[in-house]
């Protein structure tokens, strides 16, 4: 059996929606605005996918 939808990930728009939906709705003088914007811009978006369904909770 196989899966037919492959996993799409595109760093630029996750950490762009961070920006533009949840930093926007705190104050940019708030704790959660600073905090919201430090990790868009240092953090690296890192994916996992466990391709191997059948067995299930390979991952973790």
């Amino acid at each position: 059996m196989e899966i037919i939808q492959p996993t799409v990930v595109d760093p630029d728009e996750a950490f762009m929606l961070w920006g533009t939906h949840w930093a926007s709705l705190y104050s940019p003088e708030s704790t959660s605005h600073h905090i919201i914007s430090h990790i868009q811009n240092t953090y690296y978006l890192v994916n996992l996918v466990d391709n191997d369904f059948v067995t299930g909770n390979v991952l973790f």
